[in-house]
């Protein structure tokens, strides 16, 4: 159980210094999770996007499921006019 409950012959100045201890470490623990979640949210404004280069044929992939856009079902020979519609 936390906090743990204090000693039975606990006298009232060791009780104040023990719940001002426990207020001290509350605090401390408080402004090291702010810490954390401020690293975290500059380390998200920070993060690059990742770049890719697909290299090789176009295959069906990059068909919609119900087939392509100029209508038909798709044959998987898709023109770069296509994969510019696709993906924008």
């Amino acid at each position: 159980m936390w906090p743990p409950l204090p000693p039975p012959d606990e006298t009232e100045l060791e009780m104040a210094m023990r719940v001002q201890e426990e207020n001290n470490a509350a605090a401390k623990s408080r402004e090291i999770d702010l810490q954390i979640e401020r690293e975290r949210l500059e380390a998200q404004k920070r993060r690059t996007p990742i770049r890719m280069l697909l290299l090789g044929e176009p295959s069906f992939a990059f068909c919609p499921p119900r087939g392509c856009f100029r209508g038909g079902p798709c044959s998987g020979n898709v023109t770069d006019a296509n994969v510019d519609v696709l993906t924008g």
